[in-house]
């Protein structure tokens, strides 16, 4: 039995991850393969604010259920654009002290995810801005290939045409 090729998105509601939301269903279309597309709750930022006496515990949680109701709405966007091309696809959201890079990286192993498709990476004004990147350090980390999806005006040509 052959198994089904599977990609993996990364969404994070940015215009380029929309981008890569709909080049991942186009792909997923056009070439019969199975889509993931995954969100992450960022949890240790919240954690490192409250450390810094930033934000009161209070505010933490106000905060987080705001950041879970913006992964929901990444889900339900993802999940439209995939009907709308009546294309099958998952999603799911990453949250918890956990790690989630391993998280991701473990989800692509599981799954043998072929490609893992980013949005294009913004430009950092400083080697620190980098370092705290969790989109770029999983670009250098996951185990497949990975496809930084970049011209919204192409892409959406392209998502159109199937």
């Amino acid at each position: 039995m052959v198994e089904s090729l599977k990609v993996l998105v990364y969404l994070d509601g940015s215009d380029n991850s929309y981008t890569a939301s709909q080049y991942a269903i186009y792909l997923a279309k056009k070439y019969h393969m199975e889509v993931i597309g995954v969100c992450v709750v960022k949890d240790a930022t919240l954690d490192e604010l409250m450390h810094h006496h930033i934000l009161l515990p209070q505010e933490k949680e106000e905060y987080l259920k705001d950041l879970q109701k913006d992964a929901q709405k990444h889900e339900r966007q993802f999940q439209r654009l995939a009907q709308e091309k009546n294309v099958l696809a998952q999603t799911m959201v990453f949250s918890g002290q956990a790690d989630t890079k391993k998280s991701i990286i473990d989800l692509i192993t599981r799954e043998n995810i072929m490609y893992f498709i980013v949005g294009e990476l913004p430009h950092f004004r400083s080697r620190a801005d980098a370092f705290y990147s969790e989109t770029e350090h999983l670009v250098y980390t996951v185990p497949c290939s990975v496809m930084i999806v970049k011209d919204p005006f192409r892409v959406e040509k392209l998502f159109d045409s199937v």
